[in-house]
């Protein structure tokens, strides 16, 4: 008899809610392969060689890896005959229908067959029915992609999150996916990144100072805290997998069949400059270390208590110059046995890392029982910390819809214009509060650049020329009768071609700092009244638009107050017959499309005067930073962040020079 090779192919969109775990097969995808084996027993000529199976894939989706698997044995002709459920489960686009049912499987002599639409290219004449099928299909993920895209925008709009993973910062609900809770532990890194920058720190040193208290990156805090997150590998058991320095994270678990003894196993590391870290180990497995070189055999060297040679490793210990590492893994729970450690490599060798396990039975014999795998470990960077900075959610805004894909076929995501995009203001709670979130902003939009001690220059974005405009650049110098570096302030404009600024000559720093300490001694000594103070505040040019915005406010008001007598009027005049329901309708729907204007408006100038005020109250918490100090001098950088607008420096002239200081109070 001439048997027919057939591949059976499963497929399931959704995670079946039955699966006792994650790794689990779904009953749907079980009693898919019933039927088509129940299919093949039909058949004396069929024999079932492959059985591909695409869990919690869509239809729709670009990538497929049991399906691409299957592919490219049907290219080999290793398949004769693909038998699925129906054509649906094979695919919903119609385009990977012609291709390969229509078009490839011809090519390649291999028949399709689906059961239960009875799709079967070997019969020509339901081609037109398998096309038909092939379009309602492309119809219905057509009709599905609008519905989620409108589910979407409606949670968007009341302020629902429907992102797959929570922020840093946040968690899931458990009471409600699409509401975030703070978390405590994130939060309080989040916290302390904006203590951190108040206090002049840069991005670049932010990052270092976690690392160092080795807090974990959001990255690595997610996967923490168990989310399913994509992990990408450099390699999966490669035996020359590193060429740079830097940290990675192995990951040991067994392989292959149970064993009923145990396993010893050897890692030369072969004089690395690095330092290990064990993260994980499970209880069947104990871990140790050598910071001595060995040339005798292994037998004679196993790990053992009180040894000499060898010392147990702990959990979270960073070891530096280890020579050896040995396993000793018991046969009990070997489906829960892991290890996990941190190598952070310092200095290759000529030649990449290498790691060579040596593993033994127990009578020495090798084996091959680990598999393992490699990553990079995610840490703190300054782009990270930038971003955390300026995030609005920290401070209670959800911004959502950013980005959309171009279609239910094409995956590929592009930017959306900001004024389409769904911001819903003070919905989830605030990890930053309103004066720290402005005091961060302030800071960030000097765009100062951090020198070397990860410290702002204090004078960037303050300090301008008075004859040309241009910012003035902070230099220093020194010479062999004056060791000691001075600071000057220099037009950066003075050598550009199309300026050439006049203002040549530079300005001391430590002369300008004496003259603004001065200059705001004298206005301390005028305004230290606190009643003063306020008064003052209340003649800043914010004062006039808080009086602008409440006129508005109560016009709204009325006009909103005459719309509602009016809509009475027309309500009125319908039940006496006065107007008919055509125009009836009509005025109504101009008045309430009045009326929501109206109402926006005043939600915005709700807004407008909580910011006001909020910057207000920070002025205020400010100053009295200051009323027990004597030492004006210690508070430099803050008087000049907060108090001073900007510096205009003039040209020398005859030994003076006209410096404004323009004072925010």
């Amino acid at each position: 008899m001439n048997q027919k090779r057939v591949a059976l192919y499963l497929r399931l969109s959704k995670e079946d809610i039955d699966k006792p775990t994650k790794f689990s097969i779904s009953e749907s995808i079980k009693n898919q392969e019933l039927l088509l084996r129940e299919e093949v027993k039909k058949h004396p000529d069929w024999v079932v060689v492959a059985v591909y199976s695409d869990e919690d894939f869509s239809g729709a989706g670009t990538y497929r890896p049991s399906f691409d698997k299957m592919i490219h044995a049907c290219e080999k002709h290793m398949i004769d005959i693909i038998l699925c459920k129906s054509q649906s489960r094979f695919s919903r686009d119609m385009e990977l229908i012609e291709k390969y049912i229509h078009n490839k499987f011809k090519e390649w002599n291999i028949r399709f067959i689906s059961i239960v639409d009875n799709a079967d290219t070997d019969n020509d004449g339901n081609k037109k029915s398998r096309q038909i099928n092939a379009l309602v299909n492309e119809w219905f993920l057509e009709d599905l992609s609008d519905n989620i895209r409108a589910t979407l925008r409606t949670k968007w709009q009341h302020g629902e999150c429907t992102a797959a993973f929570a922020k840093y910062g946040f968690l899931k609900d458990p009471q409600h996916k699409n509401h975030l809770i703070i978390d405590t532990v994130a939060s309080q890194t989040i916290q302390e990144i904006a203590h951190l920058f108040l206090e002049g720190k840069g991005p670049e040193t932010i990052a270092h100072i976690l690392e160092q208290k080795h807090i974990p990156s959001p990255y690595e805090y997610k996967l923490q805290m168990g989310s399913k997150l994509k992990i990408p590998l450099l390699s999966l058991n490669h035996p020359k997998i590193i060429t740079k320095n830097g940290k990675y994270i192995f990951t040991l678990f067994p392989s292959g069949e149970p064993i009923d003894h145990v396993v010893l196993s050897i890692l030369p590391f072969q004089d690395y400059d690095m330092t290990l870290t064990l993260i994980k180990q499970s209880g069947n497995v104990k871990v140790y270390y050598s910071q001595e070189k060995f040339s005798s055999a292994i037998e004679t060297v196993l790990p053992v208590e009180h040894s000499s040679f060898w010392r147990q490793l702990p959990i979270n210990l960073s070891i530096s110059h280890i020579q050896l590492l040995a396993i000793y893994c018991l046969p009990n729970n070997l489906e829960k046995t892991y290890l996990e450690w941190e190598i952070n490599i310092h200095t290759l060798p000529s030649h990449d890392f290498s790691l060579n396990i040596q593993s033994f039975d127990a009578i020495h014999q090798p084996i091959d029982f680990w598999q393992y795998r490699i990553r990079k470990k995610y840490q703190w960077n300054s782009r990270t910390i930038y971003h955390i900075l300026k995030d609005e959610t920290y401070h209670g805004t959800l911004i959502q819809g950013k980005t959309k894909r171009i279609s239910y076929k094409n995956h590929t995501s592009i930017a959306t214009p900001k004024e389409q995009w769904y911001v819903q203001e003070n919905i989830l709670p605030k990890i930053l509060d309103d004066q720290t979130w402005i005091a961060i902003q302030n800071k960030l939009q000097l765009h100062p650049r951090a020198s070397k001690n990860g410290k702002h220059p204090i004078f960037t974005g303050k300090v301008f020329c008075g004859v040309c405009g241009k910012p003035l650049q902070k230099n220093s110098s020194s010479s062999l009768a004056s060791p000691v570096k001075k600071e000057y302030l220099i037009c950066k404009a003075r050598k550009e071609h199309w300026k050439n600024c006049e203002n040549k000559k530079s300005f001391p720093v430590l002369e300008l700092q004496k003259l603004i300490i001065t200059q705001f001694q004298n206005l301390w000594n005028s305004y230290y009244d606190m009643t003063t103070l306020k008064q003052i505040h209340k003649e800043e040019p914010h004062h006039q638009t808080i009086d602008d915005l409440m006129k508005e406010e109560q016009n709204l008001q009325e006009i909103i107050q005459q719309n509602n007598q009016i809509l009475y009027q027309l309500y009125k005049d319908k039940s006496t017959g006065l107007m008919d329901d055509s125009c009836f309708h009509t005025l109504l729907l101009q008045n309430q499309q009045e009326m929501d204007t109206y109402h926006q408006r005043l939600q915005m100038i709700a807004q407008e005067l909580k910011q006001i005020q909020t910057k207000q109250e920070f002025f205020m918490s400010t100053v009295c930073e200051f009323l027990n100090t004597h030492s004006f001098e210690d508070y430099f950088s803050t008087i000049l962040q907060h108090f001073i607008s900007s510096i205009f420096i003039g040209k020398l002239n005859h030994h003076q020079r006209t410096i404004q200081i323009h004072w925010k109070i």
